[in-house]
């Protein structure tokens, strides 16, 4: 018995931060880094994470709304199912990002104030809507 409770504790202090049905507003520093967090059913609304670390991130069935993700490393972070409404992208780092199933509303991937392009050669949009976003000098069909 002693040893599967150890084989537990092990496994159990490797899995991975979950997040779920929070609400995220404002400027905090939560943002900071949730670099490999699984995120399920929650809303950013009116959020700022400039330079947020979400790489391999998993956002599940999530809503953004109003939301400031300039520079991010958003390296290997997947989005499925979520709804993206006015959220800034401009210069993040998205190498790897998958947007799956998702809905994309005047999202910002234009270049960042030093002339920066937000790559997208490497993001991947499956079954998903984008409307009205806005490009820069690195615009991916």
């Amino acid at each position: 018995m002693a040893e599967w409770n150890k084989i537990y504790r092990l496994v159990v202090s490797n899995m991975p931060n979950v997040i779920k049905n929070e609400k995220f507003t404002g400027v905090e520093t939560v943002m900071d880094r949730l670099e490999d967090y699984i995120i399920i059913d929650s809303e950013f609304i009116d959020y700022t994470a400039e330079g947020a670390i979400l790489m391999d991130a998993v956002f599940l069935n999530c809503s953004f709304k109003n939301v400031d993700f300039y520079w991010a490393l958003m390296f290997r972070a997947k989005f499925t199912k979520c709804s993206l409404h006015k959220v800034c992208l401009r210069g993040a780092n998205m190498a790897e990002v998958t947007f799956s199933q998702c809905h994309l509303l005047k999202c910002d991937f234009t270049d960042d104030n030093l002339g920066r392009g937000t790559d997208l050669s490497k993001v991947t949009f499956f079954e998903t809507e984008r409307v009205d976003c806005t490009y820069g000098s690195s615009k991916k069909t």
